[in-house]
């Protein structure tokens, strides 16, 4: 097959690539905008940011509160769609054949189906429609992989 036939072949595999980086985007958008001024929010982030977690610092000296610990994790998710993204449009556009590609999109329509569960079990829209996008082009992706 040709590169400009594999590439063709992949497009459904790029175009999940492509929905992860907006995924990212709007998902980094929500992580730096303004939280809600209501006074219920700003007891909550004041609680979150003078709470200290009990765990080991291993003698590096960091005591982390759990405001920190959770704008961690919500940076985690923009980068490991980017990080996904990037290695997944290496694969679409490498001279892998149709197997390979067939097991690496496999891979991430089951990864992406554990977050949809994760984010439907904890009730979280934005990230549920996000993901389930991306999954239903992850299927297309599979179903059709490039040829030899």
């Amino acid at each position: 097959m040709s590169v400009p036939e594999r590439r063709r072949a992949n497009y459904w595999f790029v175009s999940a690539c492509v929905l992860m980086l907006l995924t990212a985007a709007a998902h980094s958008a929500g992580h730096f905008a303004e939280p809600p001024a209501d006074p219920a929010m700003q007891a909550l982030i004041a609680a979150l940011q003078g709470y200290r977690l009990p765990m080991p610092d291993l003698g590096l000296g960091l005591a982390p509160t759990q405001w920190d610990a959770l704008q961690s994790l919500s940076l985690m998710m923009t980068v490991s769609l980017c990080w996904l993204a990037a290695v997944g449009v290496v694969v679409a556009f490498s001279d892998m054949g149709r197997r390979t590609v067939q097991r690496v999109t496999a891979v991430y329509a089951l990864a992406n189906g554990v977050l949809i569960g994760l984010f439907a079990y904890y009730q979280l829209a934005p990230p549920l429609l996000s993901l389930g996008l991306v999954e239903l082009v992850l299927i297309v992706a599979f179903v059709r992989a490039p040829k030899a």
